[in-house]
């Protein structure tokens, strides 16, 4: 047999070797996540590559596997359908930079009464009597504060829909623990009930100073008052972040540009920063514009645009005159 038949032949075998791994791996695969839905309990249940989707208790569940990238970690997320749902909550890990936030009035802390619950995380929520209503069931706490010691766990229910997360895999690959899946499932319902009680009168304790309850002429419109009201300190703080991050990295970009104009590596050096340049800025202006609209299309921040302005009109200068002049 002559060499390239020899070769062709090796290609050929490998070829099929690769299909049929890949076959007897997907199926390993699609019986994992079965597997992972009937312990679940979930019924209706359609499967994909990373995700897990169907219904528990007549509730819409999706879990999904993310395999995560160079600066993200692999997590898991559990959405459940929370309908109709009264407030808004972000739970948080407490941290330093949390607590700077909230002395500064940028966030809000929810305070339920409970040491341990109250040093695990950080409760950014509305209504807050609502909040402290759902989150005063002993066991529920006791379930959050063990959840809390997880890597990466948060929970934020908003817009219907509750989403529970944590980093790395669960039970090996494509599994998450029957714990957490029923943690996820409790709050919603206890949202959901909740939502048909009428906001109570009474103290509520909340770190911050920019933070207040609406008046309470109508139970339900105090609610959505304050859901508003969180949401615009929330797309303040967001933009606060990016009136930061957009000024430095403009300011930054700009002084390494007039650094290296003289410098043998400027073109390859300008089209990599151009390729940079146009990817931030895409980034940041979603993040700016989601910002807005979570607050009702606030007014623009000034700095941020200017910032955007100024760069792109010294941007296509600066490279006119690298590579024209």
């Amino acid at each position: 047999m002559s060499p390239s038949l020899i070769f062709n032949l090796a290609v050929v075998i490998g070829f099929i070797l690769l299909v049929v791994y890949s076959v007897r791996k997907n199926k390993q695969h699609d019986s994992m996540f079965v597997r992972c839905a009937e312990a679940l309990g979930m019924t209706e249940a359609k499967f994909t590559h990373s995700t897990i989707v169907g219904k528990v208790k007549n509730r819409l569940v999706e879990i999904r596997f993310h395999p995560g990238s160079k600066n993200t970690p692999r997590h898991t997320t559990v959405d459940v359908q929370c309908e109709p749902c009264a407030i808004l909550l972000h739970l948080r890990k407490q941290t330093a930079d949390e607590e700077q936030h909230v002395e500064r009035g940028t966030a809000v802390d929810v305070k339920i009464g409970n040491a341990v619950f109250d040093s695990t995380w950080l409760v950014e929520g509305a209504p807050a009597k609502r909040i402290l209503r759902i989150l005063s069931e002993p066991t529920l706490q006791q379930r959050l504060i063990e959840f809390g010691q997880l890597d990466g766990a948060g929970i934020t229910i908003e817009d219907n829909k509750l989403n529970l997360r944590k980093n790395g895999d669960e039970q090996g690959p494509g599994l998450i623990a029957t714990e957490r899946f029923n943690l996820a499932i409790t709050l919603a319902e206890a949202v959901v009930a909740d939502a048909t009680l009428p906001i109570e009168e009474g103290e509520v304790r909340v770190d911050a100073a920019t933070y207040r309850s609406a008046p309470r002429v109508d139970e339900n419109a105090g609610g959505r008052a304050e859901i508003a009201e969180l949401k615009l300190l929330q797309a303040r703080r967001t933009m606060g972040e990016l009136r930061v991050g957009s000024i430095a990295a403009a300011a930054t970009l700009s002084v390494i540009c007039l650094a290296m104009q003289w410098s043998e590596m400027a073109k390859p050096f300008t089209i990599m920063i151009g390729v940079f340049c146009i990817f931030s800025t895409v980034l940041f202006g979603s993040m700016y514009v989601n910002a807005r609209k979570r607050a009702g299309n606030m007014p623009h921040d000034k700095a941020i645009v200017w910032a955007a302005i100024i760069f792109w009109i010294f941007f296509p200068l600066y490279a006119a005159r690298i590579f024209l002049w």
